[in-house]
């Protein structure tokens, strides 16, 4: 038990006619690896660890960065170069057409899609149906049209005819 749970321990035996096998400088065991090679696969996963943290990053901008205290950076905001700010007039007629394009987005949106049901919070709105009134034409069904557009047809073919007759 001792040597199963301490394989790094030397094997002492009495026999001179005890032998054993390398099972690592066979010809038929699995390849050995060179220090260079470790190095390069170890240069690898690095890579491959730092490609991993950058998508990371760029998938997830909401995640808080990390950074070191040696660190430094350049302010693009107050450098002399940088352009003029915007002036507290411009900013409001930049938010004045903004909402009155999102305006314009909205009633274009309902002038789409009248199929949409209209939101209200009047509750003293209403409105009128003008076609279920009592007063309203009444509605033709499909079979109706159908009979209607036959006829209009037929009308329209004895019209021809009758001009044909007159006008030889």
């Amino acid at each position: 038990a001792q040597h199963f749970m301490h394989p790094e321990r030397p094997v002492a035996t009495v026999s001179p006619y005890a032998t054993a096998r390398c099972y690592f400088d066979r010809a038929s065991g699995p390849e050995q690896i060179s220090e260079d090679e470790l190095d390069q696969m170890d240069e690898i996963f690095k890579d491959i660890r730092a490609l991993q943290i950058a998508a990371s990053d760029y998938l997830h901008p909401e995640r808080p960065l990390l950074v070191d205290a040696y660190v430094c950076a350049r302010n693009y905001f107050s450098r002399p170069s940088e352009p003029e700010y915007e002036t507290f007039g411009a900013a409001e007629e930049r938010a004045r057409i903004v909402a009155e394009a999102r305006a314009l987005k909205h009633q274009a949106e309902i002038f789409a899609h009248p199929e949409k049901p209209i939101e209200t919070t009047d509750a003293t709105m209403f409105g009128r149906n003008y076609f279920a009134r009592s007063s309203a034409s009444e509605q033709e069904d499909v079979d109706e049209c159908e009979e209607r557009a036959r006829i209009l047809a037929e009308c329209a073919g004895l019209k021809q005819s009758a001009q044909h007759f007159m006008h030889p």
